[in-house]
């Protein structure tokens, strides 16, 4: 947990690796999943989808919840191996 008021890291998804990382769940049957085609019409290229709630959900997975639009209920879950999510890149967030 960050310090109030201190920057703080943030890992992300781009438009690209966030369908990719959705076609695996669809494909493994994982228990989250999101809808590729609604996600290739409607990402935005270039934008950086962060995730804003990570924890472990069993012995091969993540579960995380992504900001998929500026709306507090645009949001997605989906699981993704530990490998995925470690490999997110991560950008620095400023507190309000």
């Amino acid at each position: 947990m960050s310090e109030p008021g201190k920057a703080f890291e943030v890992r992300y998804f781009t438009k690209e690796a966030l369908i990719e990382a959705a076609l695996i769940a669809t494909e493994t049957d994982r228990n989250r999943q999101l809808d590729t085609d609604l996600l290739k019409e409607n990402l935005v290229e270039g934008y950086k989808y962060p995730v804003t709630m990570a924890f472990s959900h069993n012995d091969e997975e993540m579960r995380v919840k992504i900001m998929l639009g500026p709306q507090e209920h645009e949001v997605g879950w989906l699981d993704i191996p530990y490998g995925t999510y470690e490999d997110l890149p991560t950008d620095t967030v400023l507190p309000n």
